[in-house]
């Protein structure tokens, strides 16, 4: 499919999203397979090129036939692959909400992390969501890593994804002006 599609021929096979864990390791692979691995659909105003692919003594591309029935090439209606086309958009749905399942975890584990490197009483800046750019004091670290913060000028605390503050960095030279003053 790909390689005729490099060649200006429009050819349509269903695709799906798998993933794979990579040979001895721990990590994984996403890949795009084949749906239906054997038959790639194209329109029939390029039988005549796909044709000539099929029969050139030297070809660009993988092998691939045409299918044949006797002596006519069956065609089959655009409307026709209209169940096809939908079940690959339900299997491309499936796979975001997996990713994105998957992006919740990892976000969790992020926060845990990341709540571990503040303490109590600690000044933060909040780098994303609506309180971007406010910077606050930790009052508790909850256990799911979220922080709650006092913000100067809310009545009421705000809770912050761990990973979604900085720590602010006092100068050096600002530390000792405020312990003389």
């Amino acid at each position: 499919m790909r390689s005729l599609a490099k060649a200006g021929i429009e050819a349509w096979t269903p695709l799906a999203l798998q993933r794979k864990r990579r040979p001895r390791s721990d990590k994984f692979l996403d890949v795009t397979v084949a749906v239906l691995p054997t038959f790639v659909f194209a329109p029939e105003r390029d039988l005549a090129e796909l044709l000539g692919i099929v029969h050139a003594p030297v070809s660009d591309h993988p092998p691939f036939s045409v299918f044949q029935y006797g002596a006519s090439f069956p065609t089959v209606r655009d409307s026709a692959l209209k169940p096809l086309r939908e079940f690959e958009a339900a299997l491309q749905a499936d796979w975001d909400a997996r990713l994105e399942a998957l992006a919740r975890v990892a976000k969790r584990k992020r926060n845990k992390t990341a709540a571990r490197s503040y303490i109590m009483g600690q000044r933060v800046r909040i780098d994303k969501l609506a309180y971007s750019g406010l910077s606050g004091e930790i009052k508790a670290i909850r256990s799911n890593g979220d922080l709650v913060l006092a913000i100067g000028g809310f009545v009421h605390d705000a809770i912050i994804p761990a990973c979604d503050v900085v720590s602010i960095q006092l100068d050096g030279d600002l530390s000792k002006q405020d312990a003389a003053a």
